[in-house]
């Protein structure tokens, strides 16, 4: 099971991934920081899915 400081490196790492990408007029620095942001995001809040959907089934299961 992936740990939660494994999750936040993820997320940085996409995150900083996509900001490399950040060349150019403003209007494109702001985009693809926003993009950067939603990406980071979304790594968290799949991964909180992942761990409330984990503690459903294991209730379930009891």
């Amino acid at each position: 099971m992936a740990k939660e400081q494994d999750v936040i490196k993820v997320a940085v790492d996409v995150g900083k991934g996509i900001a490399v990408h950040a060349k150019g007029n403003p209007a494109q620095i702001v985009a693809v920081g926003a993009a950067a942001g939603i990406a980071v995001v979304c790594v968290g809040v799949g991964y909180g899915g992942y761990i409330r959907a984990k503690k459903v089934i294991e209730w379930v299961k009891k």
